[in-house]
């Protein structure tokens, strides 16, 4: 049977999926008369129009001002209908009420629209996953994407549930960098690979900090629970980092206005106060002894010094100069002796200075440009932190391969817009950091990794929240 969807001449069928019913739902496009809108026509067992599909049983729906093309379509079990394309060169979907009506508790008014690649993207085709997720499949740019979208909340502005609170404490105030000693448990160390891994299942967890009300939301990655505690004021640095040694990141921040730790230990719930630090400094925890247990640390940009604590030596105090005013601290075990080494990036000339724990050597190397931003993390898998920088004004990561000149052996990936935060980590345990952005502007969080390179998407966040797996970027 031959359906005009509109009185012009340019319609076209991509996709068909069957309803349980028995009902047959096409999907395409339309030509409006100026460019092209997503198209569905929903008919019968019989083969006729089902008029109780948008009254004459068939609906045109722009999505951008420029041609919106389905190319898949998929049913949902409570009859929802799901149409996915492209529009205007992005990732494109809708979702359709079981009468024909856009659901309007999706994305934007029943639209979405994202970007994974700085040019040509779209998706070709959807399949609904035993949770009732939508898996996309296309071409981004010149490349295959896989991305997972969450049947309700993937594309919707994130809710903010009533949390687990946990009132910030009076602080004592302490203005210079003596140490006041607290004591610390020894547990056997959990090794670990991520930074940001809340509930140590070994995989980076999704999770921002809202300024405005002080609470860290967290999409845990076992079993996807979410929750929220208050920890910090808006003016507070975030520090999370694994202080007590249990695996599992705590919550943890640096008040700059008295130089006090406010830190809340994952295995004992207990808080713990540290005044250690100076209003300019800013909080960069790492394990600088190789006990397993976050070292309490700020690097002092006015002097190029690191001042830590040693935990390994009952809180001992220790500094040591290197880097100078401008460098980006740049934390990360670049030797492979499972010790953080104090390492900074010079963005005047991009140049990178570690000080390696394992021989007390100096490692300088040229990697990045004027407006790159550093990034930290073992993209490679063999347990050493690599030179690696985001490029901003073409979306392109540029990793240094470990043998040869940076310079001249790398790997670039394009993965982001100008705008995107990158936050690299090991989301999926694979012992690799994964190439991962945020773009807070949707509070989309858009991860590369796996064997196959699949590309997740997430919606977690509204837009004055702030990343956690991104607090330590200059």
């Amino acid at each position: 049977m031959l359906v005009p969807l509109n009185g012009e001449s340019g319609n076209s069928c991509s996709a068909v999926a069957i309803q349980p019913d028995g009902k047959i739902i096409a999907a395409g496009y339309a030509d409006n008369g100026t460019d092209r809108d997503f198209a569905l026509a929903r008919y019968n067992s019989n083969g006729s129009l089902d008029n109780s599909f948008d009254t004459d049983g068939k609906v045109t729906t722009p999505i951008l001002n420029d041609d919106d093309v389905t190319n898949a379509v998929a049913v949902q079990e409570d009859r929802k209908i799901i149409a996915a394309g492209y529009a205007n060169n992005a990732f494109a979907l809708a979702r359709y009420n079981a009468d024909g009506s856009l659901d309007t508790a999706y994305g934007t008014g029943g639209k979405a629209t994202f970007n994974l690649s700085a040019k040509y993207d779209s998706i070709e085709g959807i399949a609904l996953d035993s949770s009732g997720r939508a898996v996309v499949a296309g071409g981004i740019n010149d490349r295959i994407g896989i991305a997972t979208i969450l049947r309700d909340s993937a594309l919707t502005p994130t809710p903010t549930p009533t949390p687990t609170v946990t009132p910030t404490p009076t602080p004592t105030p302490t203005a210079t960098p003596t140490p006041t000693p607290t004591p610390t448990p020894t547990p056997t160390p959990t090794p670990r690979r991520t930074a940001f891994d809340f509930d140590s299942d070994g995989k980076a967890d999704i999770s921002v900090f809202r300024p405005s009300s002080g609470i860290w939301y967290l999409l845990n990655s076992a079993g996807n629970a979410f929750s929220g505690v208050q920890w910090g004021l808006s003016s507070d640095k975030l520090a999370p980092a694994d202080y007590d040694g249990d695996g599992r990141t705590d919550y943890a921040v640096y008040r700059p206005s008295n130089g006090v730790w406010y830190i809340l230990q994952s295995s004992n719930n207990q808080i713990r106060y540290v005044g250690f630090g100076l209003p300019e400094d800013l909080p960069r925890p790492g394990d600088f002894d190789g006990d397993g247990l976050a070292d309490i640390a700020v690097w002092r940009p006015s002097n190029g010094t690191w001042y830590y604590l040693q935990s390994s030596n009952n809180n001992q105090f220790r500094a040591q100069q290197f880097g100078l005013q401008g460098d980006a601290p740049m934390l990360g075990d670049y030797d492979a002796d499972e010790k953080t080494d104090f390492a900074v990036y010079r963005p005047s000339d991009s140049v990178w200075y570690i000080l390696r724990s394992s021989d007390s050597q100096v490692q300088i190397a040229q990697f990045g440009t004027n407006g790159d931003i550093p990034v930290n993390g073992d993209f490679i898998g063999d347990n050493k932190s690599d030179l690696a920088v985001y490029r901003p004004s073409s979306g392109t990561w540029y990793i240094a391969r470990p043998t040869g000149t940076p310079s001249q052996n790398f790997d670039a990936i394009r993965f982001g817009i100008s705008t995107d935060t990158p936050v690299a980590d090991d989301y999926d345990d694979d012992g690799k950091t994964d190439v991962a952005v945020y773009r807070r502007a949707e509070g989309n969080w858009y991860i590369l990794g796996g064997e196959n390179n699949s590309v997740m998407i997430m919606h977690f966040g509204i837009s004055e929240d702030n990343p956690i797996p991104g607090v330590y970027l200059p």
